[in-house]
């Protein structure tokens, strides 16, 4: 998505990493503020800054320290795990109403990257191998936000969950959602069957952290944590801010 006046890919490009901002857990959005320091290093561009739509540091402060600092346009990387509504309207509205007049342009979120598929069963694997349990017998549940408003997080999390079929490493893989059904009680409650849980969430904040813990209390599931949190992410958020740098200078 770009601004209506993006017509250069000439000069100096700045990067924001944009998420929701955390509610509850820790609430100070450190996985998101880690993410920029990491991908700062891994792509070793100058000018990186990353802001929330909710809380500190806001987009606002982000899009002025860039443009402060003399880019000529900024990409912004959606620390979102899909394309729904803070994605495709929140944000660009956000951005219109900040002044800044810098061209810009929002690139995919990290929920679409092709390389989270991958990411899942690695991290899946591990869990699984720390129970002791074998992948090929165990049960993957991938856990998403889900809306009773929008399809966008549930078909997020049923793309990626498709992907992670076909790699064949888990007996069952299943979704399961915080705000419509199927919920986690339905799919967990009374399964006694070895699940490793892994949440389709992109920080630590009030889902991640509370609500699918607290829906798994009791039962015989291993959970992951949520998925954006994982070191691996900075180098999936790098490639794809690379690749949409080049694209910019090469379209220049």
């Amino acid at each position: 998505m770009r601004s209506p006046s993006d017509q250069s890919g000439s000069g100096t490009i700045g990067i924001v990493i944009v998420g929701h901002g955390e509610r509850g857990g820790h609430a100070d959005n450190q996985v998101l503020l880690m993410l920029r320091e990491r991908v700062a290093a891994e792509t070793g561009v100058p000018a990186v800054d990353a802001g929330v739509l909710n809380g500190e540091p806001t987009l606002n402060q982000a899009l002025g320290a860039l443009a402060q600092r003399g880019v000529s346009q900024i990409l912004l990387y959606p620390f979102f795990m899909s394309d729904g509504y803070f994605v495709r309207t929140a944000l660009p509205e956000r951005i219109a109403r900040s002044g800044v007049t810098l061209p810009w342009r929002i690139l995919p979120p990290l929920g679409l990257d092709p390389a989270m598929p991958a990411l899942i069963v690695a991290r899946a694997i591990a869990e699984a191998y720390a129970a002791e349990w074998v992948p090929l017998l165990t049960r993957l549940l991938i856990v998403g936000h889900g809306s009773s408003k929008s399809r966008a997080s549930a078909e997020a999390t049923e793309l990626v969950a498709d992907a992670v079929r076909n790699s064949g490493e888990f007996h069952l893989v299943e979704t399961a959602f915080l705000e419509e059904p199927p919920f986690i009680a339905e799919r967990i409650s009374g399964d006694q069957r070895h699940t490793v849980v892994v949440g389709f969430f992109s920080a630590e904040g009030l889902h991640a952290r509370d609500d699918i813990p607290a829906a798994l209390a009791g039962t015989h599931a291993r959970y992951t944590g949520p998925i954006g949190a994982d070191p691996a992410i900075a180098g999936i958020a790098a490639s794809a801010i690379m690749d949409a740098i080049r694209l910019e200078k090469s379209s220049s």
